[in-house]
């Protein structure tokens, strides 16, 4: 499986490569990337030189992000070695759908204040220690920035805690 990131104070990014067996997932490389051309034969490249670091008689399966260059090196990789199938990442394809659906006038108003609720909440000790007092300890999913996904269940974290916020802004 590969999952690519980017520090962000370096600017640097890197691929990391994880194995899945009957043992669980394990990280087997980390390659910084940075300033190469991610083409399909990069990509190919790099895949089949993971393929022949694991031993392509346990690898059976390639999971990559959805960029249509990894979806090219994936088809080729298949190509080359029969046994092998390419899958892309369900989670990236997902992210992918939400970040449409976030596109969606109503859905991005109301991401917005989920994230405003949330900021507020967290930002303000007193509000945060009432709040916790009135949600029994609950806390609110924060929004982030890495993936979308988070951003719906934030609005459900909000939505499940109605009560709890009504009673804290209405000072019950």
């Amino acid at each position: 499986m590969s999952d690519g990131w980017l520090n962000k104070v370096s600017k640097n990014e890197f691929l990391n490569f994880l194995t899945y067996s009957l043992k669980g997932t394990a990280f087997l490389s980390n390659k910084d990337v940075s300033g190469t051309k991610k083409d399909v034969n990069f990509y190919v490249q790099l895949y089949d030189q993971i393929v022949e670091e694991v031993g392509d008689k346990h690898v059976v399966q390639f999971v990559t992000d959805n960029a249509r260059a990894c979806v090219s090196a994936g088809s080729k990789l298949m190509d080359k070695r029969k046994y092998l199938v390419w899958t892309p990442c369900a989670a990236h394809n997902i992210d992918l759908m939400l970040e449409e659906i976030d596109e969606i006038k109503i859905v991005k108003e109301t991401l917005e204040g989920a994230r405003l609720v949330s900021r507020f909440i967290y930002n303000h000790s007193k509000t945060l220690f009432l709040f916790r007092e009135h949600s029994k300890k609950k806390e609110i999913i924060r929004p982030a920035i890495t993936r979308f996904a988070i951003d719906y269940l934030a609005v459900d974290s909000i939505r499940e805690s109605e009560g709890a916020l009504k009673r804290l802004f209405t000072c019950e």
